[in-house]
């Protein structure tokens, strides 16, 4: 439980710099549906970069952020504003499992106008 407060406070310190580097993830029918806005939504899921392996494939990083099977496919960087987070109504992590892994989450406040051009491949996917 430890490290899980001291994550916790780090993205703390993290979130008090006016930019904050967010990530989020989805399937092919989400990509799409982003790219045609040039959009993300305000309520969507985000973590941290800094909370996924880099070697992480999709179907580790589906487990560890508990999102439905292939929307671990792709995913997308921005920064949007520290205010623009807020920790969800479930808390601030994934449920966890009996290992101790867990993410942290954040969900949107307010959309957030993203380059689709920056959408990226976990390196555990083909076709990077």
């Amino acid at each position: 439980m430890g490290g899980a407060v001291l994550r916790v406070e780090k993205a703390a310190v993290e979130a008090g710099k006016e930019l904050v580097t967010a990530r989020t993830y989805t399937d092919a029918i989400g990509r799409e549906g982003i790219t045609s806005s040039r959009t993300l939504n305000a309520d969507t899921w985000v973590t941290l970069p800094s909370e996924i392996s880099p070697r992480a494939g999709h179907l580790q990083i589906e487990k560890l952020l508990e999102i439905k099977s292939g929307r671990g496919e792709n995913y997308l960087e921005f920064q949007t504003p520290r205010s623009n987070l807020r920790i969800p109504e479930n808390g601030p992590f994934t449920s966890g499992r009996p290992d101790g892994s867990n993410a942290l989450q954040f969900q949107l406040n307010e959309s957030v106008p993203i380059n689709p051009s920056t959408f990226r491949r976990p390196s555990g996917r083909p076709g990077n």
